[in-house]
């Protein structure tokens, strides 16, 4: 998820006509930068700040940028003066860093940037190296199955194992029984008794 990036425009006291150019300028370029939130308030100066100036500064709940008149270390001075805490955070005009933990604060020099496009790139710059991506955490065991397409075919059926076809019954024995034999001899004996009575009968005595 990507941060947005705070920075206060602190305004210098008098000054020329091209200083308060410059500041009105970045002001309009800084409101529509993306990716980041801008604030207005007086000269950076401990002992003459309003408390909606003080207030803005006291609402800073994350790492911010700075833009002001001051050097970074007496930027930093003056925070803490105000009760505003930070360390000195690195950047490209400005290499030197304080060591420890806590919130980063980017110091910027008003007199370091001739343009206002040039101090709107800058910052830009620096909030692109800031974005911070959310990667979604897998946790063991919320792994959620791939669904298996099901087929057409029922799943009792596709399981299902064709059962063996029974066994043939045993062929029985053929009840039918053969005329031969005695039967065919019977036949034979009849015939010729026949014939040997009509022989008789032709006879005459």
């Amino acid at each position: 998820m990507a941060v947005r990036l705070p920075v206060v425009l602190a305004q210098s006291s008098g000054g020329s006509t091209a200083r308060q150019s410059l500041e009105a300028d970045a002001v309009m370029r800084l409101i529509t930068a993306p990716g980041i939130d801008v604030s207005l308030v007086g000269p950076l100066d401990s002992g003459s700040l309003s408390g909606t100036d003080r207030l803005v500064f006291e609402s800073q709940e994350r790492d911010f940028v700075l833009v002001s008149h001051h050097s970074a270390d007496d930027a930093i001075d003056e925070l803490q003066a105000m009760g505003i805490g930070g360390r000195r955070a690195a950047h490209p005009y400005d290499q030197e860093a304080s060591a420890g933990e806590g919130r980063r604060i980017y110091c910027f020099r008003w007199s370091d940037f001739s343009d206002s496009e040039i101090l709107e790139q800058a910052l830009v710059q620096l909030h692109q190296g800031a974005q911070v991506v959310a990667v979604p955490i897998q946790f063991p065991g919320t792994v959620k199955k791939a669904s298996v397409p099901t087929s057409e075919t029922p799943p009792a059926a596709a399981t299902r194992q064709d059962s063996p076809a029974p066994p043939a019954p045993a062929s029985q024995p053929s009840v039918k029984k053969e005329l031969t034999g005695d039967s065919g001899q019977q036949n034979t004996s009849d015939t010729d008794l026949d014939r040997l009575v009509a022989d008789l009968n032709d006879l005459d005595f």
